[in-house]
């Protein structure tokens, strides 16, 4: 009995390596990890790493609260390692805020003696905390300490219960609160920088790093988001897609090569993100939803293998890449906490038998959400769906106490500011998205990724860039016929529309 719960905990990987694309699901990512007693960098179940779709990595999926506490204390290990090494900090000294003077970075313990007294200025790295109803703590491993935002100045983004944050201000005269004058995310580190820093690309989570490939005849790839498969309007644009976008692109790829292999590393990719049915149809029971599945992604492998994309012997389905990504309501296999699971098999076995007759054997890629892909020359694009958007505003609203004003003039560019300064696809209290602790470094964004897909149905359709990242939202095909179009060889993203 023992060994057979033991095997629900445990998870395998699907990543999947393809002459065009390599992929590194959730399960299958090493962690990054700094140690503090030799103050280096490594890459814990290095292992793990691997092309093949069959290795087993036998890790317990459900932690406990060592493993809660541990995911939290990397983040701030690894939050505090990248603020000191910045050049607004010099000689630990935090210069970037418009304050006279400049305060020292400190952890939390050291307010005593000379820095505990009234308007001594200091720099306070923790996360943001509500222990008591109505009233913020900042927080970090060693003490926790209440917070006043009577006069607090904001530099951008959002700012939400769970997030690690820099405060900057001096102590009250009258009692133990911080009195916060300036409060700001963790600055932003350039992915280059980054690995400079915790000891170069031999520590990429990708084992083919290879910065001398040809990428001028890269295929572009098609990403589309919220492809309801239950929406009377998703099969018809769909179709109008592939005829009228992707089977041009495997035409002309097809053509422009003799050689078999350079064939394979010229194959389009197409993308498709869930949810793959509405709200509405996931609220009917477990049964109903498995039969629904397998119905709704029947009719999408006939509309994949249909014979009108047939190119002489080949066809689209055969010369293109396929990738599926789970959404919120999709059945997967385990719970829908983050990271979230691939697919169910149950429900995706009709498509599978569909595009296996068509392409010869042929496997369309499923994979986690999120889930990490390389491209061009050493560069990564992650893929991840979840309402963010919504659930950041919520939480920054409920701040009870806090007078932070949240800047909204463009939400998607401070959405991608908020994520990228905190290296974390879900920095916010875990309460609107669950999550997995063993796993909590398969949300990291550390070092940044070059692209960033955010596909959120509360959010419009949006390309935007921080920094040097690129962050973007396909939008929603079922409801307008949004998605993106991607060009590998340039790193250029296209916004477009199916009408």
């Amino acid at each position: 009995m023992s060994e057979a719960l033991g095997d629900l905990s445990t998870v395998k990987t699907y990543s999947a390596c393809t002459p065009s694309i390599e992929c590194i699901d959730a399960w299958s990512l090493p962690q990054l990890i700094y140690d503090t007693v030799t103050k280096t960098f490594g890459l814990e179940c290095r292992h793990c790493v691997t092309s093949g779709a069959t290795d087993n990595v036998r890790r317990l999926l459900h932690g406990n609260a060592v493993d809660r506490a541990h995911a939290f204390q990397m983040r701030h290990e690894l939050s505090w390692q990248r603020i000191v090494r910045n050049p607004l900090f010099v000689n630990g000294r935090f210069s970037g805020l418009a304050l006279q003077g400049h305060a020292k970075l400190s952890r939390l313990d050291s307010l005593r003696g000379d820095v505990a007294k009234a308007g001594v200025p200091c720099c306070l790295l923790g996360s943001l905390v509500q222990i008591e109803e109505g009233t913020v703590f900042l927080e970090d491993a060693y003490a926790v300490i209440k917070l006043d935002f009577s006069r607090t100045q904001t530099f951008g983004g959002f700012f939400a219960e769970g997030m690690v944050v820099v405060a900057e201000g001096s102590m009250s005269p009258n009692s133990d609160v911080f009195i916060v004058d300036a409060l700001g995310h963790p600055p932003f580190e350039p992915r280059d920088a980054a690995f400079r820093a915790i000891g170069g690309r031999h520590l990429d989570v990708f084992w083919n790093n290879s910065s001398d490939r040809d990428t001028s005849c890269d295929a572009p790839w098609l990403v589309i988001a919220n492809c309801h498969l239950d929406s009377p309007a998703t099969l018809p644009r769909l179709r109008s897609l592939l005829s009228g976008l992707a089977l041009p692109l495997c035409e002309h790829y097809l053509s422009s090569t003799n050689d078999a292999d350079d064939n394979m590393s010229k194959r389009p990719v197409i993308v498709f993100i869930g949810d793959f049915t509405s709200s509405a149809s996931a609220l009917v029971g477990a049964q109903s939803v498995s039969s629904s599945c397998q119905f709704r992604f029947g009719e999408l492998g006939a509309v994949l293998c249909a014979p009108e994309l047939d190119i002489g012997m080949e066809s689209v389905a055969s010369l293109t890449d396929f990738v599926f990504i789970p959404g919120l309501n999709d059945p997967v296999a385990g719970s829908s906490a983050l990271p979230r699971a691939r697919l169910l098999q149950q429900a995706i076995q009709p498509l599978l038998d569909r595009i296996k007759s068509k392409a010869d054997g042929g496997n369309p890629t499923f994979t986690t959400c999120p889930a990490r892909f390389r491209y061009g020359r050493g560069e990564e694009i992650i893929f991840h769906r979840d309402d963010i958007l919504r659930k950041i505003r919520q939480l920054s609203r409920n701040m009870a106490g806090c007078t932070i004003s949240n800047r909204t003039d463009d939400p998607s560019y401070h959405l991608a500011k908020t994520l990228l300064d905190q290296c974390h696809l879900a920095p916010f209290a875990p309460a609107p998205s669950p999550k997995h602790w063993n796993y909590d470094h398969a949300l990291r964004l550390y070092p940044p990724p070059s692209i960033l897909c955010l596909s959120d149905d509360t959010a419009p359709a949006f390309i935007t860039h921080y920094q040097d990242v690129k962050v973007f939202n396909p939008g929603n095909f079922a409801s307008d016929g949004s998605f993106v179009l991607f060009k590998p060889n340039t790193g250029e993203l296209e916004l477009s529309k199916v009408p």
